[in-house]
């Protein structure tokens, strides 16, 4: 809807397989779900007719974190840290990927920027 889809133009569905199922059958034009998600459905269709598009210019970067206690400041920082260094040496990428998961979108903004968004 922010990218300017009208409501009336989007369809819920009420899992993947059913939104796939929903392409592959030309009711709908395109399906959307976190990377990891889309990429797992796609590789279990084994359909050539399908093709994951990611990521998609603009859109906004979501991503998941590390918890620590308020008061954990040290803690929190420290790990700061070393997960630069991990980023930097390219460790980070590494572990990461072979999940599925991508160390650019990850590496694309900061816990600042996570932290402020409203």
């Amino acid at each position: 809807l922010n990218a300017g889809v009208p409501r009336d133009r989007v369809i819920v569905v009420p899992d993947g397989q059913s939104g796939l199922k929903m392409v592959q059958d030309g009711r709908i034009d395109a399906y959307s779900l976190p990377v990891l998600s889309i990429n797992d459905l796609i590789k279990k269709a084994n359909d050539p007719n399908l093709e994951v598009i990611a990521p998609v210019q603009g859109a906004p970067v979501y991503c998941d974190g590390a918890a620590f206690k308020k008061g954990d400041e040290a803690l929190r920082d420290a790990y700061d840290v070393e997960l630069a260094k991990m980023k930097k040496s390219g460790e980070f990428a590494k572990i990461i990927e072979p999940y599925g998961f991508s160390a650019a979108a990850a590496m694309s903004t900061t816990r600042e920027k996570l932290c402020s968004a409203k």
